[in-house]
């Protein structure tokens, strides 16, 4: 069975329809690409249907949408930042050399010092390859 209709769902149905382009618009000029401002506004209007319960009458809710896209926007960029930051880790740090379980033989040793003696690209793309079938 339906829930009765609240007319929250009406409220938020003319609120997307009065702002979506100004806030597509306010993304568009604030996101790195156009794919990032269409995914920021998409989000923007997750969010207010989420929260629909919470929305402002109108002239208000134009507000409050633009309030949603500021903090929508800005964690994108913190997430962006974060992201760039590991992969300079990442790419800094060369793949560690796996040593050979104590109860080894010879072989496992010199496959360590073979692995140890190749460049941190030439290891990783060994170990892809090898041990992880890609």
């Amino acid at each position: 069975m339906t829930p009765p209709p609240d007319g929250h769902a009406e409220r938020f149905e003319r609120c997307f329809e009065r702002n979506y382009r100004d806030i597509a618009r306010y993304c568009a000029r604030r996101a790195a690409t156009p794919e990032d401002a269409e995914d920021a506004a998409t989000e923007v209007f997750a969010t207010a249907w989420r929260r629909r319960r919470d929305l402002p009458s109108e002239p208000d809710d134009r507000l409050w949408l633009f309030g949603i896209a500021r903090r929508v926007l800005a964690n994108a960029e913190r997430a962006d930042r974060r992201r760039t930051r590991l992969t300079w880790r990442l790419t800094a740090r060369p793949a560690p050399v796996p040593a050979p379980p104590p109860s080894a033989g010879g072989e496992a040793a010199a496959i360590a010092r073979a692995l140890a003696a190749l460049s941190p690209s030439d290891r990783e793309l060994l170990l892809l390859t090898g041990w992880e079938e890609l």
